[in-house]
């Protein structure tokens, strides 16, 4: 451009569109659905670095073992750790809320990821099936609430 004047402009360059998606799942290890389980942790990988900071409010387990797991996020990576041997022939679901953000834009997850496993050799539906009567009639409802508890956790 030694001839013409003015070839370069000067400015910040635009940086593309603004990123408004929240971390995508890619990978978890074992992958949800395994059965047979005998680890002690899980790791769930994800297309971009997460934002570091204290993710136990966002880390839902159940059944809860004995003694809590931990839960450490390391650049793109979940990881849960356990801290002793998960109950023989139980299904077990961890969640991952909606507070796991992205690094870069703090966009959070677009919904919470569900992840099941088993220590035997099936998992669980998860599924009731039946049907709730009203006592006075004997006539089924429109609408219904019904909770379902461990005898264990009912005092």
């Amino acid at each position: 451009c030694a001839i013409a004047a003015g070839c370069a402009t000067v400015g910040s360059p635009t940086g593309g569109p603004e990123d408004r998606k929240g971390p995508i799942l890619v990978e978890a290890n074992p992958p949800s659905g395994t059965v047979n389980f005998e680890g002690r942790k899980v790791e769930f990988e994800f297309d971009e670095y997460l934002r570091p900071g204290d993710i136990s409010r966002d880390v839902f387990i159940s059944p809860l073992p004995t003694e809590p797991p931990t839960a450490v996020l390391v650049n793109k990576k979940i990881t849960v750790q356990f801290e002793e041997a998960l109950a023989p022939a139980t299904t077990y679901v961890i969640t991952l809320g909606r507070g796991i953000r992205d690094n870069n834009a703090n966009n959070g997850l677009a919904q919470p990821v569900l992840y099941a496993f088993s220590t035997g050799a099936a998992l669980d539906s998860g599924a009731v099936q039946g049907t709730v009567l009203h006592p006075p009639t004997g006539k089924g409802e429109p609408v219904f609430l019904v909770g379902l508890y461990h005898p264990d956790s009912v005092a």
